[in-house]
């Protein structure tokens, strides 16, 4: 079975905003804070740290 050691859960209509500002500026854009509904291990900028 996979395992994944780290994740970040936040809202579908957060995702695609997130995903298409990525996009159009070339630069990962992560989630605010008050935006992550759940977070599994130590997740930094797009990298699991753990």
């Amino acid at each position: 079975m996979p395992k994944t050691d780290c994740y970040v859960v936040t809202p579908l209509k957060g995702l695609l905003t997130r995903v298409l500002r990525s996009e159009l500026s070339g630069t990962r854009v992560e989630a605010a804070p008050e935006d992550i509904i759940r977070r599994v291990g130590t997740y930094n900028r797009g990298v699991c740290a753990g």
